[in-house]
């Protein structure tokens, strides 16, 4: 129970991250009327699921997105 718990608040804080995210890049692209724009996310990234999001994001708000393994 407790783990389900965690992996559900995990689960909305992604989503919150990711809505704040795209608010903050729609916002940037109306005030400059520029499409070059790049947000990174600092995060492990070990699920498709994950990186899928951003790769969405990234679309929807005419952005980049690039994944890098240091």
């Amino acid at each position: 129970r407790d783990a389900v718990y965690v992996l559900s608040a995990l689960q909305d804080g992604r989503q919150a991250g990711l809505a704040a995210v795209e608010q903050l890049l729609q916002g940037g692209m109306a005030q400059t009327g520029s499409v070059h724009q790049l947000f990174v996310v600092d995060d492990t990234m070990h699920y498709r699921s994950m990186r899928h999001a951003c790769y969405q994001l990234a679309r929807k708000c005419e952005t980049y997105a690039l994944q890098s393994m240091v």
